[in-house]
């Protein structure tokens, strides 16, 4: 039974990713997201709070996060407060899904520990998991929205959890 019910769902998946892969824009859809594209850029350009270096992470963030709606640093800037709450709940959700990864990965990682006979070698292994951890922390936290956001919103996310 386990068996055909994941049968099924893996052949759903297929379906929806061969779907998502079909699925063209309408030109009317296409038109109005060049429009919204040209009137943000228009207002980018014209805002001059707006520093290239904001300019460049927020054309990183919009390229690698199809899913998250990424603000302009111009709205950013215009609604400060509504951007850092935004960006605090963005990230207790991401902490949530990101820490059952990392917490899969120690397990696994520990398991290894037990096999270990000295003390010298049980402690280099637990140094290189920690720097293997940190790395892997890392790249969770210094992606293009995460980057972007914490610019436009002062917040470290990545300094500030590091120290937990």
């Amino acid at each position: 039974m386990d068996l055909n019910k994941e049968l099924r769902e893996r052949l759903r998946e297929k379906r929806q990713e061969i779907y998502n892969k079909n699925h063209q824009m309408s030109l009317k859809e296409k038109r109005k997201l060049d429009k919204q594209v040209d009137k943000d850029k228009k207002e980018m350009m014209s805002d001059t709070r707006v520093t290239p270096l904001m300019r460049n992470w927020f054309l990183s963030a919009m390229a690698s996060s199809m899913k998250i709606d990424v603000n302009t640093p111009s709205f950013i800037l215009n609604n400060l407060d509504e951007s850092k709450l935004k960006f605090y709940k963005f990230i207790t959700k991401y902490i949530a899904e990101i820490k059952l990864d990392i917490d899969v990965w120690k397990n696994d990682m520990l398991k290894g520990l037990d096999k270990i006979q000295t003390k010298s070698e049980k402690d280099e292994y637990l140094r290189n998991i920690d720097a293997e951890y940190k790395k892997k922390f890392k790249n969770y936290f210094t992606t293009p929205y995460v980057t972007y956001m914490s610019l436009m919103t002062g917040i470290n996310v990545y300094e500030d959890l590091m120290f937990i």
